[in-house]
């Protein structure tokens, strides 16, 4: 293939566009690129959730997604779900940081926050998306 590649990245969590004291007990993030679709598994494990306030991101991801926005469902563990009992991964147009929300059933998907994680908080990411 003419436009494969496999490599890792550094994921990282921030809090209203800020990472204060954030600390990492796993931070590891390989993908694979065929053509226009990138898999990516990412592993972040809280060992600080830091003092930043704010929407949750997670931010390095290493190709910017296409002309329209995507989601990805992920698992998270020791976070509090405003809205329910998943957690999706949203990211705007030709970005590379992912909003994180929360959903369940019959309920809209609404943006967690620094106050729906802990100090010991885990995301697990496995998808893919379009370049």
């Amino acid at each position: 293939l003419s436009n494969y590649l496999q490599s890792t990245f550094t994921p990282a969590m921030a809090f209203g566009g800020g990472t204060t004291g954030i600390t990492y007990g796993t931070q590891s993030g390989t993908y694979v690129r065929i053509g226009r679709v990138i898999y990516v598994s990412v592993l972040l494990t809280l060992t600080n959730k830091g003092s930043s306030t704010g929407s949750a991101t997670i931010t390095g991801f290493p190709v910017a997604v296409g002309v329209t926005s995507q989601i990805m469902w992920a698992r998270g563990d020791l976070i509090s779900y405003p809205a329910g009992d998943s957690v999706i991964f949203a990211v705007a147009n030709s970005g590379t940081t992912f909003s994180l929300f929360g959903t369940g059933s019959n309920v809209n998907a609404s943006a967690l926050a620094d106050t729906n994680f802990n100090n010991t908080s885990s995301i697990n990411i496995n998808g893919f998306y379009f370049a």
